[in-house]
């Protein structure tokens, strides 16, 4: 069975544009169904244009609409080294906590909960309840969608989540763990 993986390129930076097309194009090759999300400023350069081209005539999604969430087993996040992300999406030098390129989301053991790290617990249908610690952010992945149910001092309310204010959350966090 191919894997599903979601790219979102939220980076403004040429260069890390071109190394999350090269890192998409190479999850192809190992099987993995591919659904990037990049905008057409991002893609500025023939590296880029030739990646998106290449991803494109091989059936995969690449575009600015949001990839499906319930159609994803892996997501990978690509930011600027160094900046976070705003409530709003946008890249924001200024925030902390930055996802620092792109890590495959995959189940762990349970973390001990520590107050130094912002940990971002994604909680699929079936999975048990983690241990939170003060500053984490629980997310359930519901049928209908993702829901904040807790988060101290997230810029949300608990609720429903958009896919930008979930792709914000990641920026966010200094860990992400998958249940």
């Amino acid at each position: 069975m191919k894997r599903r993986v979601a790219v979102v390129i939220r980076a403004a930076d040429s260069a890390r544009v071109e190394e999350a097309m090269r890192a998409a194009l190479g999850l192809t090759l190992r099987g993995a169904t591919v659904s990037v999300q990049v905008t057409p400023a991002q893609l500025a350069t023939p590296l880029a244009l030739r990646a998106a081209a290449a991803l494109a005539s091989f059936g995969h999604h690449v575009g600015p609409s949001a990839p499906s969430l319930s159609d994803t087993e892996v997501l990978e996040v690509w930011t600027d080294v160094g900046p976070g992300v705003t409530a709003e999406g946008a890249v924001d030098g200024a925030a902390e906590g930055a996802v620092d390129g792109a890590a495959e989301v995959r189940p762990e053991p349970e973390p001990e909960p520590d107050p130094a790290r912002r940990v971002l617990h994604l909680l699929r249908p079936a999975a048990p309840h983690p241990r939170l610690g003060p500053s984490d952010y629980l997310v359930r992945l519901d049928d209908t969608g993702p829901v904040l149910a807790t988060g101290h001092g997230a810029p949300f309310p608990p609720g429903p989540l958009t896919w930008p204010q979930l792709v914000t959350l990641l920026g966010l966090a200094d860990l992400v763990v998958t249940w």
